[in-house]
């Protein structure tokens, strides 16, 4: 299944649990060691100047190892295009698979640059040979970055992977009849509530413990689809644009008031249910889609100048989060501003791996039955 090792994989999401745990506090230091002794990782892992420098020069090297494909077959460049694009995706992937198992390279930058490559070859190898329609590379992206994810565990392809599913859907939903437009939006909408409480459930299985952030970047993306395919501006704006239904301004939408209502209601959920439940992806969204509902109503209800709303919103924000960092200096109902929530289950686990490692490894410092000093009665001569 995932390329890489998968108890590298789990103890490496270990460590970083333990090293993010003991900057916020939750452990001493000797604990925080103990972990990391006791979960030994072997991946190469560079940090993020180092990680972009790789992926650039990796691309340089492919990009010139493309072009020299390219000058062998110049003559017939047009015809082998495809066959080429192939060529170099095979070589791609196998350079990847060889960095992974032998280099031990995890999100190094240079199996990054392989991936991404290694897939956009493919998909324009394809469209070059067979030139199959944009429906079928709607389907083909979908079904390859999710056999990708499943085998590299990358956040990045499952945001598109997720994406192109929605794509996929909404091709299908408007090209199938002409009604079928007007609940494009609310097919998005569900297979977006779908996903989320799919990937909500999924999050806390043992098994899927090494696409604990994938399934993160799927979680805030279903619930930022789901907003967006129920925002009367996104909907209204859409529907001009790719339906040609030539609006005027003034003229709503079919099944407005519905638009309007999710576009309110939605962002204020999302607050309210965050704060119920603590889930901070839902409170963190939801406070970004309430920036996005405000610009909505001022895009159709101008009561002021924009300057001044975003002025006023602003103050009142920067009030709101002064407010709550004093309130919660001492934590009060579960809540508190010197710790953030995580809701990874390494971070739930880690208390316990914590504990299970220190314990396991301190010796009794009571009496000791043996052969002298004392414990033993004197048995080796002293005491």
């Amino acid at each position: 299944m995932i390329a890489y090792n998968s108890t590298s994989f789990k103890n490496l999401r270990i460590k970083q649990a333990a090293i993010s745990a003991g900057k916020k506090g939750l452990l001493v230091p000797a604990e925080v060691e103990a972990v990391l002794q006791a979960y030994p990782s072997h991946f190469y892992t560079a940090d993020f100047f180092i990680r972009v420098g790789l992926f650039v020069l990796t691309y340089i090297i492919m990009s010139f190892s493309f072009g020299l494909f390219a000058l062998l077959s110049i003559q017939d460049i047009e015809k082998n295009a495809g066959i080429i694009f192939f060529i170099f995706a095979a070589l791609s992937i196998a350079a990847l698979e060889y960095t992974i198992r032998e280099k031990r390279h995890y999100q190094s930058g240079i199996d990054d640059a392989l991936l991404y490559g290694g897939i956009i070859s493919i998909l324009a190898g394809v469209n070059i040979a067979f030139e199959p329609g944009n429906s079928v590379m709607y389907l083909l992206t979908f079904f390859l970055t999710g056999i990708s994810v499943i085998r590299y565990a990358d956040r990045l392809l499952a945001a598109v992977c997720f994406l192109s599913l929605l794509v996929v859907i909404f091709d299908f939903t408007t090209a199938s009849f002409v009604i079928a437009k007007s609940f494009a939006p609310f097919a998005i909408m569900l297979v977006s509530l779908f996903v989320y409480f799919f990937v909500k459930k999924k999050a806390v299985t043992e098994n899927l413990l090494v696409y604990d952030k994938c399934l993160v970047v799927v979680e805030a993306l279903s619930l930022v689809t789901l907003y967006v395919a129920g925002n009367y501006f996104a909907v209204r704006e859409m529907s001009n644009v790719m339906f040609d239904l030539q609006l005027q301004p003034g003229q709503s939408i079919p099944y407005g008031f519905v638009f309007w209502i999710s576009t309110i209601i939605i962002p204020l959920l999302y607050l309210a249910i965050g704060i119920q439940k603590k889930d901070m992806v839902l409170f963190r969204t939801g406070l970004i889609l309430v920036a996005a509902m405000v610009f909505t109503i001022r895009n159709y209800y101008a009561l002021m100048a924009i300057e001044t709303v975003l002025v006023i919103s602003g103050s009142v924000l920067i009030f709101i989060s002064w407010w709550l960092i004093r309130y919660l200096a001492v934590p009060k109902s579960g809540f508190t501003a010197n710790t953030t929530h995580d809701d990874s289950l390494f971070k739930k686990q880690i208390e316990s791996l914590v504990i299970a490692e220190t314990f396991g490894q301190q010796q009794s410092s009571g009496t000791q039955f043996g052969g002298g000093s004392f414990g033993g009665g004197g048995a080796s001569g002293d005491y």
